[in-house]
């Protein structure tokens, strides 16, 4: 029935040392991950934080989005220097912190501009890294 012989001759298989040249590499390279990652976590967590700043002020936008400019310029220079004083209060040291507000019919949103600095621990090394967070929302008017 099956053409197969009958005993498969064994093959001898020559395992390859625990410690070897791939090993050694592939811990090498996570190390370096790791160590990448040390040093932008605190970049993420801060950039998080500005952006969950940003979507608390955005239900504030939107209702100044419906009013007319009239109205709505002033609160808009009330909103920037609240919400770039409380970004700065996190952390965000940028003397060029802009706060850009998009006002549309169809969208509204919230942008921040601006520098963190990341820091590499033994190497001594610094990187400026740009950031721009923006959180956006339908502009469209709910009728009830």
């Amino acid at each position: 029935m099956a053409l197969l012989p009958k005993s498969i001759p064994k093959s001898d298989y020559k395992r390859p040392r625990r410690i070897n040249a791939v090993s050694v590499s592939l811990v090498i390279f996570l190390a370096g991950v790791v160590y990448v990652l040390w040093g932008l976590y605190p970049v993420f967590k801060l950039r998080a934080a500005v952006k969950s700043e940003l979507s608390d002020a955005l239900p504030t936008l939107w209702l100044m989005n419906l009013r007319p400019p009239a109205i709505a310029l002033p609160e808009l220079r009330k909103l920037k220097t609240n919400a770039t004083a409380k970004i700065q209060k996190l952390g965000v040291r940028d003397p060029k912190l802009e706060i850009t507000f998009f006002r549309d019919k169809k969208v509204v949103a919230i942008e921040a501009h601006f520098t963190l600095t990341a820091v590499f621990p033994w190497m001594k090394k610094t990187r400026a890294i740009y950031c721009a967070p923006r959180v956006e929302t339908d502009a469209a008017r709910v009728e009830w």
